[in-house]
């Protein structure tokens, strides 16, 4: 399955893309231990894997809406 390009998103599980922590911390430009509080907040939706949280695509994209309309 291709979401993007392969240099955007390095996980595909269940039919969905998903991004890393870091990935999500460079995109939104903050450090990756706020994106850590933030899915253990609850604030953004995240999955747990072995190898740390990841974040679907739509997941991020809605946080990124919510808090746009929120400032």
């Amino acid at each position: 399955m291709v979401c993007m390009s392969e240099q955007d998103i390095n996980f595909v599980f269940d039919g969905s893309c998903y991004f890393t922590v870091g990935e999500v911390a460079s995109r939104l430009r903050v450090h990756p231990v706020t994106v850590h509080r933030w899915v253990k907040r609850g604030l953004l939706e995240a999955v747990r894997l072995p190898g740390g949280f990841r974040v679907s695509v739509s997941s991020l994209e809605r946080f990124e809406a919510q808090n746009r309309a929120s400032t």
